[in-house]
């Protein structure tokens, strides 16, 4: 019996040791090469290095550095870019593990298209506080913080939400909010549908291991130090509430997070929406694989969404 006890006990110790390390490997702030570098999760984003150069200098001479609160009272980094006499803004998020630097080109893309720019960094990346990454759950409250702090300061005309990878989660868990009115478009690039779906597939792909019990633990030990679980908010519960139109678009050889995601997603959006495929596509490499046919889409939909002010004068006087 004795020996029972302690035979249990090393087990229970096991896996709530095992259920930390699984949470610290994902969710704790810090390097996350070790997960980036397993085969399926590896970029096949090939970047222009001419192109970089340019769009390094256009950052470094325009930026204007900007910060606010979260809830929970973490200083959150962002970066301005302004745009000649526009009134339309588009905020750009990032994926896991990185930075709004990440997203440089894409900010570059639609300065052109005479947006203006926030760039932001999530919690527990680059310059913003936080011990723990928010997978999109805590990050939507921040993004719409930070969508509060533009329409206080900046009084836009648009606002819209571009985001990839975790940051494309985030974009999708924000706008099943009650947003202001001025948030007319959302566009989401290889989103995952759920955190918990996430993860089940890392563990499968990465370790060869079912979700539970380490999953499960993992999840306890997040809710005890992150303050947030795997299952009460997803992309998928958070669409199936929004009115702003969104913008789908997912490569079929996405093997981070997976191609079928994008039909869960898109399912579960009952607002205006379209979807944009990119066959051959990798993780994050829509873009580069289809640049011109990214960008056309991308422009429509946003000449489709965007309230004009013509048109908001037109509703007052009405």
């Amino acid at each position: 019996m004795y020996i029972a006890l302690i035979l249990f006990v090393i087990l229970l110790l096991i896996l709530l040791i095992g259920g930390y390390y699984f949470f610290s490997y994902a969710i704790k702030r810090g390097n996350k090469e070790q997960l980036l570098n397993q085969p399926h999760n590896r970029s096949s984003y090939k970047p222009d290095k001419k192109r970089r150069e340019i769009e390094r200098n256009w950052y470094n001479e325009n930026k204007k550095e900007v910060q606010i609160i979260s809830k929970d009272k973490l200083n959150l980094f962002g970066i301005k870019i302004k745009s000649n006499n526009s009134k339309n803004w588009i905020i750009l998020v990032h994926g896991f593990a990185s930075t709004h630097l990440s997203v440089l080109h894409q900010a570059y893309e639609f300065y052109q298209m005479n947006f203006n720019i926030l760039l932001i960094d999530l919690r527990a990346h680059g310059n913003s506080d936080g011990k723990y990454i928010g997978m999109g759950v805590l990050d939507s409250e921040d993004l719409e913080e930070w969508i509060h702090f533009l329409n206080k300061t900046e009084k836009p005309e648009n606002i819209g939400l571009y985001g990839i990878s975790m940051g494309a989660a985030t974009v999708m868990m924000t706008i099943g909010k009650k947003l202001p009115k001025s948030v007319t478009f959302a566009i989401e690039d290889c989103g995952y549908s759920s955190v918990l779906d996430t993860f089940k597939y890392q563990m499968k792909k990465t370790f060869n291991l079912p979700s539970f019990p380490f999953l499960n633990l993992a999840e306890s030990w997040c809710k005890t130090l992150a303050k947030y679980d795997f299952h009460t908010k997803s992309p998928i519960s958070e669409l199936s509430k929004t009115k702003v139109p969104v913008l789908f678009i997912h490569g079929t050889k996405d093997t981070f997070v997976p191609f079928e995601m994008l039909e869960k997603n898109y399912s579960a959006c009952h607002s205006k929406k379209e979807k944009l495929v990119i066959y051959d596509a990798g993780h994050g490499a829509s873009e580069t694989k289809e640049p011109t046919v990214y960008w056309n889409a991308i422009k429509k939909f946003t000449q489709k969404h965007m309230i004009k002010k013509s048109q908001s004068k037109k509703k007052k006087v009405l």
